[in-house]
């Protein structure tokens, strides 16, 4: 088994802490990203980050399937559902900004991307949401990450 170059939760506290700053943040939620379909052994977290009525979300990635086309461009949604039964249509299409950037800075892993959903984060973690990753369309648009939205 391979090992996952990127950092684990305190790394990642501080980049979600150092995200979003301002009276109206708390702690952020860690959530595990699965790795699914031709992505099936790749880790990721989520952070998310409670700011006013919005959420920040900061991922960081493992890896992606070798097929995937460079510049990487990851599409994040917010499904109402579970990752065992997505529905045909996200609830949230958090698509303005689908290009990874690399922590290592020469295009390999591990990935970072930051979005922010227009929605509190308490209403995220109530147990109705699934955060799903996929490829870009022209890579074949194949959900590669997937997690239940949840406090654990």
């Amino acid at each position: 088994m391979k090992p996952h170059p990127f950092a684990s939760g305190p790394a990642l506290l501080l980049l979600a802490a150092c995200a979003a700053s301002g009276p109206d943040v708390s702690a952020p939620v860690l959530v595990r990203l699965k790795g699914v379909g031709n992505n099936a052994g790749e880790i990721g977290q989520a952070a998310l980050v409670p700011v006013k009525d919005t959420t920040q979300i900061n991922m960081t990635l493992s890896g992606v399937p070798p097929s995937t086309t460079r510049p990487i461009h990851v599409y994040t949604y917010i499904y109402e559902g579970s990752c065992g039964s997505l529905p045909e249509k996200p609830a949230y299409e958090l698509t303005d900004r689908v290009l990874v950037s690399s922590s290592a800075g020469n295009g390999r892993p591990p990935f970072t991307l930051s979005l922010t959903a227009p929605v509190p984060m308490e209403q995220l973690l109530g147990g109705r949401y699934a955060l799903a990753l996929r490829n870009a369309p022209a890579d074949g648009n194949w959900l590669i990450y997937c997690a239940e939205l949840r406090r654990s």
